[in-house]
């Protein structure tokens, strides 16, 4: 988490390196209304967040380049939108890691749940993915056959023309 102390000038805000991610921006001496809006601007990328107790997440995808990235939190109503704090948030350049993967990739690692032992699978439950004993997924988790069992009794969407044809069918 960085701070930015509002009032206190200049409002730059260090504390952020390439690569890092998961990084909340939380303002303080300013009361920021839930759902304030907070535009993060790099170069010719920009992301829009909302603001939550005072807090924002600060997008991974711009943790992955060296440039500043410019907040600015955006007030709006039906009326009117005015900017009423901007940050300058530096980024401290690095070494890309070895293991690091982009936010946008598909093998997003670091959701994954610790743990994973031999004989265990990655299944979703209630609360987000667990991994669970192989041997009980019977114990309320659906098999790839009963998964195509079920598909093969989800009824297949109709053209037009088809439901008219079925219809006229019905009517003779």
């Amino acid at each position: 988490m960085i701070i930015a102390e509002y009032g206190v000038s200049p409002w730059i805000v260090y504390g952020l390196t390439r690569y890092d991610y998961g990084q909340i921006l939380e303002i303080r001496g300013l009361e920021v209304q839930d759902g304030t809006e907070v535009h993060f601007c790099q170069m010719n990328r920009a992301i829009t967040q909302y603001m939550q107790s005072n807090q924002v997440l600060i997008p991974d995808h711009l943790l992955q380049y060296p440039e500043d990235i410019y907040t600015y939190l955006y007030r709006k109503d039906s009326g009117s939108g005015k900017t009423v704090l901007k940050l300058i948030l530096p980024i401290n350049d690095r070494e890309k890691p070895g293991d690091y993967v982009a936010p946008e990739e598909p093998a997003y690692s670091r959701l994954i749940p610790p743990g994973g032992n031999d004989g265990q699978v990655l299944a979703r439950g209630p609360d987000g993915y667990v991994w669970i004993d192989a041997e009980d997924i019977g114990n309320g988790f659906a098999t790839d056959q009963e998964l195509a069992e079920v598909a093969a009794t989800v009824p297949q969407f109709a053209s037009m023309m088809e439901i008219e044809a079925m219809l006229n069918e019905e009517v003779s």
